[in-house]
């Protein structure tokens, strides 16, 4: 969330790119093709699976940004990786929704877990513009980002084992 919302303001602001523009419309179309990509990984590997993927790629980016700062070829690579992952959640999460809670409510489940995506939105281009003119640059945002990355692997790798638990009592 924090690449695909602040995209534009990071290239234009740390990289100096004359247009976000262009950035924003690269990273759309390699989400879109991120879409197709993921969705067909997760029929083969599973929701869980991928999701790792997904995140461990997403913390590769963000490393690169972070170890290679001011490299433009590097920020187009890492920003359009993120956009590609990011189409990642939005394929995985509605299966995982509906493996985890039923089709019951999926509607309204999968409203609440896009929630938090709504509020990421809205909250991330205002947090990392602050961390950054505090600190000076992107790095601590990336070092972050990466950082709750890896949280989100450890409780995929957790989630993962405790449904296939309780879906081994259950059968």
């Amino acid at each position: 969330m924090v690449i695909s919302s602040s995209s534009a303001q990071i290239g234009m602001t740390q990289y100096g790119l004359l247009s976000g523009a262009l950035v924003v419309s690269l990273v759309s179309i390699f989400n879109s093709i991120g879409r197709l990509f993921w969705g067909g990984l997760t029929d083969k590997l599973g929701g869980y699976n991928t999701l790792v993927i997904v995140y461990l790629f997403t913390c590769l980016c963000m490393l690169l940004l972070f170890f290679f700062n001011g490299n433009t070829s590097v920020f187009y690579f890492s920003a359009l990786g993120v956009g590609f992952a990011y189409a990642g959640i939005l394929v995985i999460f509605p299966g995982l929704t509906s493996q985890n809670f039923g089709m019951r409510n999926q509607g309204l489940n999968y409203g609440f877990m896009y929630f938090g995506f709504a509020v990421g939105a809205v909250i991330a281009p205002y947090v990392t513009s602050a961390i950054a003119k505090y600190t000076g640059s992107y790095n601590t945002v990336f070092i972050l980002t990466t950082v709750l990355l890896l949280i989100g692997v450890v409780l995929t790798l957790i989630t993962k084992k405790y449904v296939a638990t309780v879906l081994a009592k259950i059968h």
